[in-house]
C-alpha cells in the first residue's frame, strides 16, 4: 500500500477568511485539512501492476479520468508522482492548470498508483475529496493560483507552497456529503445541456466539410452552372495563368540569362470527377510568380526562440491556423533587421499559408487585409497566387476532406505528422471556368457565414453553461446552496 504523513498533527493558523461562512464553518489552511504532496512509498513488490494517470488521461473542468494504464511498481517507484484513490491531483503546469485538469483518484488496484510529476497531489483528511475537487477548480481559484505561478513561460508552475497554504472552507461532514451531491445534481443536468451542445458542433462540422466539398467539386453549383454555360473553360483560365506568369518571369531584369523553370506539373490522379469545363491543376502552376511564389526550403535554425520581440514584423506559424482554416491572432514577433535577412520567406496580406506539420494536413489560412509585413515559419509554407479568388478556391481545396485524403498516405512520422515540399507544389487544386468561381465563392461564402453564426451561438450558450457551474459552486462554498 502506501505510507504517508498524517496531518493530524498540523495545527493551522488562524485563515483570513475570503467571506463570511455559516456559524459552524470555517476557514483552514488546505495543507491542515487535506495535505499536499505527502511523501509517499510503495508497499508493493516490484512486479506489482498499478495505475498509471499521464496529464493526456484527464480531462478538462469535468474531473474525468482514465486509470486503465498500467506499469509495474518498479519502473515508478521512483520519478514520479505517487497517490491513492481518494486523492485529488491538481495540474500544477500551464497551460493545463489554467485549463482545469483536475481529479478524484477513483477506487483502483491495490488502491495507489502514480503519474505524471506536474500533478500536485492532495489528501483529503478532514473534508471529502469531491468537496476539495470542487474547491480547487473554481475558475477564480485558477485565475488567483495562475497569479502565482513561477517559472519560464511555457514551463510555468504553481508552487506547492501557495497551494499548501491555500484557504479553504470546511463545513461539518454532514454538510459537505449535502453540498456534494446537491453540486452533483446540478451539473449532471448541465452535462446533458451540453452534451446536445456537442452533438449541434458535431453537426457543424459535418456540415461545413459537406460544404467545402461541395464546392471544390462542383456539386454546389450545378444548378447555376446548368443555367449559365461557360465562355470560357478552366483550361483556357489555366493556360491564361501560367502564360502570364513565364512572361511577368521574362520581363524582369533581375532573370536575364536564367533558364524559365516550369511548375510542377499538374496532378491527374484525382479524388473526384469535375464537371465539364473544369480542370485540376497543381498548386504550383497557380501560383503567381517562381521562384519564390512558394518559400522553397524551411529556414530551420535561422528563426529561434531569442530571435522573438514583444513587437516588430509578425511571425506566421502553426499556431495562427485555426481548426476552420481561420487565421488566429497567435501573435509573436521578430526585429526589422531580423526580417530584413529572410527575405525569401516575406509574407503578406492575402498570401496562402499552409501547415506541413501536425494534424489534419493539409490545412491553410489566408493573411487577413490588414495584415502587416511578416515572416512565415519552418512549420508552414506560404502560397502566393496573386487572384483572390482563386487563393479563396485553393484554400476551399486544402481545407476540404478530399485533399486531406489525397496525402494520407504520404504523411510521414507518428507523433509529429508532416508532408514536403513537394506535395504543397504538386497538389492538384480544381481549377472552375471564371464566371463559376465567382458563384461557387458567393455561396461558399454564405455558407460558411450561416456556420460561424450557428457556432457562435452554440459558444455563447456554452458560455451561459460554464457560468451556472461557476455560480453553483459560489453558492455551495457561501452555504447558500444547501441549508
Amino acid at each position: 500500500m502506501v505510507r504517508g504523513r498524517s496531518a493530524a498533527a498540523i495545527t493551522a493558523e488562524p485563515v483570513e477568511g475570503l467571506w463570511k461562512l455559516p456559524q459552524d464553518w470555517r476557514w483552514e489552511r488546505l495543507d491542515a485539512v487535506a495535505p499536499v504532496n505527502p511523501r509517499r512509498v510503495f508497499d508493493l513488490p516490484d512486479d506489482a501492476e498499478v495505475a498509471f494517470v499521464p496529464m493526456a488521461a484527464v480531462q478538462e473542468v469535468s474531473g474525468a479520468i482514465d486509470t486503465s494504464a498500467f506499469r509495474p511498481v518498479s519502473a515508478v517507484r521512483s520519478g514520479y508522482t505517487k497517490f491513492a484513490a481518494g486523492d485529488v491531483i491538481f495540474a500544477k503546469i500551464t497551460p493545463c492548470m489554467e485549463n482545469g485538469k483536475a481529479a478524484v483518484i477513483p477506487n483502483v488496484p491495490h488502491g495507489v498508483g502514480a503519474g505524471s510529476t506536474e500533478f500536485h497531489v492532495i489528501c483529503p483528511e478532514d473534508v471529502l475529496p469531491k468537496f476539495v475537487f470542487y474547491w480547487v477548480t473554481q475558475q477564480w481559484f485558477r485565475d488567483a493560483a495562475e497569479a502565482k505561478m513561477t517559472g519560464t513561460a511555457g514551463q510555468k508552475r504553481v508552487p506547492a507552497d501557495y497551494m499548501r497554504d491555500a484557504p479553504i472552507p470546511v463545513p461539518p461532514l454532514d454538510v459537505q456529503r449535502r453540498i456534494v451531491t446537491r453540486i452533483d445534481e446540478l451539473f449532471t443536468e448541465l452535462d446533458d445541456g451540453e452534451a446536445a451542445l456537442a452533438r449541434a458542433r458535431d453537426d457543424l462540422e459535418t456540415y461545413r466539410k459537406s460544404l467545402l466539398k461541395a464546392a471544390v467539386t462542383g456539386e454546389l453549383t450545378a444548378d447555376w452552372r446548368a443555367a449559365n454555360p461557360a465562355q470560357q473553360t478552366g483550361e483556357q483560365l489555366l493556360e491564361r495563368i501560367l502564360a502570364d506568369r513565364k512572361a511577368r518571369w521574362e520581363a524582369d531584369p533581375n532573370n536575364r540569362g536564367k533558364r524559365y523553370k516550369e511548375p510542377a506539373s499538374s496532378i491527374q490522379h484525382v479524388l473526384a470527377d469535375l464537371p465539364d469545363g473544369w480542370t485540376w491543376a497543381s498548386l504550383d502552376s497557380i501560383a503567381l510568380e517562381k521562384p519564390h511564389s512558394i518559400s522553397d526550403g524551411p529556414f530551420g535554425s535561422n528563426l529561434k526562440s531569442e530571435h522573438y520581440r514583444e513587437a516588430g514584423p509578425r511571425v506566421v506559424r502553426l499556431q495562427n491556423l485555426g481548426k476552420n482554416g481561420d487565421f488566429v491572432d497567435a501573435k509573436a514577433h521578430v526585429s526589422p533587421e531580423h526580417h530584413k535577412t529572410l527575405q525569401r520567406h516575406h509574407v503578406r496580406a492575402g498570401d496562402l499559408v499552409v501547415a506541413i506539420l501536425g494534424e489534419p494536413l493539409p490545412r491553410a489560412i489566408i493573411l487577413p487585409h490588414d495584415f502587416g509585413p511578416g515572416l512565415v515559419k519552418a512549420d508552414c509554407i506560404k502560397v502566393r497566387i496573386g487572384d483572390e479568388g482563386q487563393t479563396q478556391l485553393a484554400w476551399a481545396w486544402l481545407n476540404s476532406s478530399l485533399a486531406h485524403s489525397l496525402v494520407a498516405e504520404s504523411v510521414k512520422g507518428v507523433g509529429r505528422p508532416r508532408i514536403g515540399m513537394s506535395h504543397i507544389k504538386g497538389m492538384p487544386v480544381p481549377v472552375p471556368p471564371e464566371s463559376e468561381r465567382v458563384e461557387v465563392l458567393e455561396r461558399l461564402a454564405m455558407g460558411l457565414a450561416a456556420g460561424r453564426e450557428n457556432e457562435q451561438g452554440l459558444e455563447a450558450q456554452a458560455g451561459v453553461s460554464a457560468k451556472l457551474r461557476q455560480a453553483i459552486l459560489a453558492a455551495a462554498f457561501c452555504g447558500e446552496l444547501v441549508q
